[in-house]
């Protein structure tokens, strides 16, 4: 199927070849059935009879996506790299001159006396010279030319911390919301990397929401298994602590959340934005070997989920990490599974149908009403956040007036407590956090489907 990616000219340059009796050699983005895009490597060879004449072709196809995935992370790798090195450039010769100011100054305000107007004017003078050194520390950092050791940290007390300075930084007309677990595990990074990450994607979100909005801060213990979700089967099996920030602001374009962590890419005006702040997020991730991914709905809001490895010091240790092939439940009930992201209809098909349901998929609430009407349908598992007239609440309710033995689940990629409304309320046990592991899909699908009218 053509994805929409691959001009006319290439197809005109394929075509002129083969046509012409010569092999072509190349590269598609191409879509398969389930609307999925992938990248292929493609031959196609003619084959032609005892004229010479081409009567048929061969295509020779080979699915090279992960190749292509590993290619760009390289690539994001070496850009980082090469911007590093002259982030690390610049701060050297920063610190010089930053260490001549702060050693003059130093001894001006000896030569002062105590409580003047010169000597409140030299302190303002110091601390800004001071500011640049923190900001010099963290181009380093960026640059890997001078990695800070990191310490056993609970970040839930370093949010708290940073709470008044968020806030702050945020304008009245945005509300700052905590939810911190409990007995949250350690892990492992340097605290004031650690809060630069935390101001840089606050600063984003409020940038985000000129006219106001919600800025939520989330943390929870994660263990990441055999069953994780198609994100998380990219990230090592272990324990995880979780950090999620979500706004309700403008949300970020599809065609360019890959190209977010990219140093300099930037969507803000020249005098409002550099492009390195979410590309120093990235660096201090990787650093930590941990992961970040990023949800978003334009006019919606954004969700960025960040994943630190538990601290494995023996002190911080306090049962050993159990990861078993949990035995997942089956059944052979029909599930309508409503997205309108295709490849997520699809990945939410596999995993139910291989567990023995029957699944239809419906990509808008439109055509869910028009399966449910000539279909006897067991569980709806919808989307909230979808395009179209009505939401994934609308279409619960919807269904739920039309047909009351319906089952019903609900999934969103956004915090947990990022919709504060009262459909949220009613529906909010009934909700399944993206990205979702296989055995959390499969529990909560059999929990609610067993459940008693």
């Amino acid at each position: 199927m053509k994805s929409g990616h691959t001009s006319k000219e290439e197809y005109a340059a394929l075509w002129e070849a083969i046509t012409a009796g010569r092999k072509w050699h190349g590269e598609f983005h191409n879509k398969r059935k389930d609307g999925s895009l992938f990248w292929e490597l493609t031959s196609i060879s003619p084959i032609t009879n005892k004229e010479g004449i081409a009567t048929h072709f061969l295509a020779i196809r080979e699915d090279i996506t992960e190749r292509k995935q590993i290619e760009e992370h390289l690539r994001r790798s070496q850009k980082m790299e090469a911007v590093g090195e002259l982030a690390g450039g610049i701060a050297h010769d920063f610190n010089n001159l930053l260490g001549v100011i702060i050693g003059n100054l130093d001894l001006m305000k000896r030569k002062v006396e105590d409580n003047s107007k010169l000597q409140k004017q030299l302190e303002k003078a110091q601390n800004a010279a001071l500011r640049g050194s923190s900001l010099t520390r963290r181009l380093l950092n960026f640059a890997h030319q001078r990695p800070e050791i990191g310490s056993p940290a609970n970040i839930n007390k370093i949010i708290e911390s940073l709470k008044d300075l968020v806030g702050k930084s945020l304008t009245r007309k945005i509300e700052l919301e905590a939810s911190l677990a409990d007995d949250l595990w350690m892990v492992e990074l340097n605290t004031g990397d650690f809060e630069d990450m935390l101001i840089n994607l606050s600063l984003n979100a409020r940038d985000a929401m000129p006219n106001g909005g919600r800025l939520i801060v989330e943390t929870r213990n994660k263990v990441i298994d055999r069953t994780n979700s198609e994100y998380e089967k990219k990230i090592t099996p272990g324990e995880y602590v979780e950090l999620t920030i979500s706004d309700t602001g403008c949300g970020i374009p599809k065609n360019i959340t890959t190209k977010i962590f990219d140093p300099f890419f930037t969507t803000k005006d020249k005098d409002k934005g550099t492009g390195l702040g979410l590309a120093m997020v990235y660096g201090f991730i990787k650093r930590t070997k941990g992961h970040i991914s990023v949800y978003s709905e334009e006019g919606i809001g954004t969700t960025f989920k960040i994943y630190l490895p538990r601290s494995q010091s023996m002190a911080e240790r306090t049962k050993p990490l159990v990861i078993t092939n949990e035995i997942l439940p089956t059944g052979t009930e029909r599930i309508l599974i409503v997205d309108d992201e295709e490849e997520l209809t699809y990945i939410a098909s596999s995993i139910l149908e291989k567990l023995g349901y029957t699944t239809i998929c419906a990509y808008n609430a439109d055509e869910a009403l028009k399966v449910l009407e000539n279909t006897t349908i067991d569980l709806l598992f919808s989307d909230i956040v979808m395009a179209g007239s009505l939401n994934g609440f609308d279409l619960a309710q919807t269904a739920i007036n039309i047909y009351p033995g319906l089952k019903i689940l609900l999934t969103s990629g956004f915090a947990g407590k990022m919709q504060d409304s009262e459909e949220m309320g009613k529906w909010g046990k009934r909700i399944i956090a993206k990205p979702y592991r296989n055995s959390e899909l499969a529990n909560r699908i059999r929990e609610t489907l067993d459940e008693k009218d």
